[in-house]
């Protein structure tokens, strides 16, 4: 008589169950990893730097400057977003560089540039650009141009040297009273939640799930170019090391100098939130749009700090205005600069 096999106990094959679970998410951890490295190592034949290196107390930082500068007028800096970089909106760069030299440079461990340290502040970012104009043998004045969290660095540097600073153009770009009365959301897990992006790169799920939607732009060939400089390690590293920044970045912004009175400023805000939230994350697009009302009053505000300060609504962009709105964004930049001659403007508020 044969005896019946007893079937193992419950743990046993719940253990086998987590043992294939675990060697099928190995596997797929292993494959991610591989496609990334791989894809990274195909882009970077591909999309050599197209600007010129400076060495940042043994860090690179990359710096892309077009155009020739006239005597005497200022070299126009680009403080670019937080996933944008020193290629991004090109066709605004080329329509002031008719004018004036223009510098656009991709912050620490962005685009072409190596990795910075494991907590940046608005100070380290400020810090990087007085080394590298200075390294890179630009001379004051600036006039600077930022856009989205640029402007926290921008407004930062402003502040530290008002005699450098001829004029500032902020494009729906971030202020320290905006940061301010948002402080309350820096928290723990906000800043865990955004630097879990880093490791979804590591893993090349960023790559396959494009987040961004950058597969459907147009061109192919700029497409192709954004994804090897956004889906990276290192980028999503660099934007998790200034979230964890982000309150120091306040301390320091709030501890400054005052804003000179008398800069050229120029406040242009987007009439949507088109652009701030990535496509797939559009379950966050609610919490955006609310808060933009607010929004525009903190840039309204920011206009008034300085008697030659001017705020102006572009109706038609979205967030990243350089790039939905080039010859807006250009013609703020190439007013200021006109400006430089004649005499200083009263202060107006209108729309675009």
């Amino acid at each position: 008589m044969v005896s019946k096999q007893k079937s193992p106990p419950r743990w046993r094959r719940l253990r086998r169950l987590f043992f294939g679970v675990s060697v099928v998410v190995f596997a797929l951890l292993c494959t991610g990893a591989l496609y990334q490295w791989l894809s990274v190592r195909t882009e970077a034949g591909r999309y050599p730097a197209p600007g010129t290196f400076v060495s940042i107390d043994g860090r690179r930082l990359h710096m892309v400057c077009i155009g020739n500068r006239q005597s005497g007028d200022p070299a126009v800096i680009v403080e670019s977003s937080g996933f944008g970089s020193s290629v991004s909106h090109r066709k605004a760069r080329e329509e002031i560089a008719v004018r004036a030299q223009v510098c656009s440079y991709d912050r620490a461990g962005t685009g072409w540039s190596d990795p910075g340290p494991p907590v940046i502040t608005a100070g380290v970012l400020v810090s990087d650009l007085e080394r590298l104009l200075a390294g890179a043998a630009i001379p004051p004045p600036y006039l600077i141009v930022a856009s989205s969290i640029g402007g926290l660095t921008a407004e930062l540097y402003s502040r530290r040297h008002p005699d450098f600073v001829s004029g500032l153009v902020m494009l729906d770009a971030a202020n320290s009273d905006g940061v301010n009365r948002k402080a309350a959301l820096i928290t723990g897990t906000n800043i865990a939640l955004l630097c879990s992006a880093k490791w979804a790169a590591r893993f090349g799920l960023l790559r396959l799930a494009d987040p961004f939607g950058l597969r459907g732009e147009s061109p192919a060939a700029d497409a192709s170019r954004s994804i090897a400089q956004l889906y990276t390690v290192e980028r999503m590293t660099s934007v998790c090391a200034m979230a964890h920044g982000l309150h120091a970045s306040l301390a320091e912004l709030n501890g400054a100098p005052a804003l000179r009175s008398d800069l050229p400023l120029t406040v242009l805000t987007a009439g949507s939130s088109d652009g701030l939230i990535p496509p797939g994350l559009s379950w966050l697009r609610g919490k955006a749009d609310a808060f933009r009302s607010e929004f525009l009053q903190t840039q309204q505000q920011f206009a008034a700090r300085s008697t030659r300060g001017t705020w102006r609504l572009v109706k038609d962009s979205g967030h990243l205005i350089a790039g939905d709105q080039p010859h807006i964004a250009a013609e703020a930049v190439l007013e200021i600069l006109a400006r430089g001659r004649l005499s200083a403007p009263s202060k107006t508020s209108h729309e675009e």
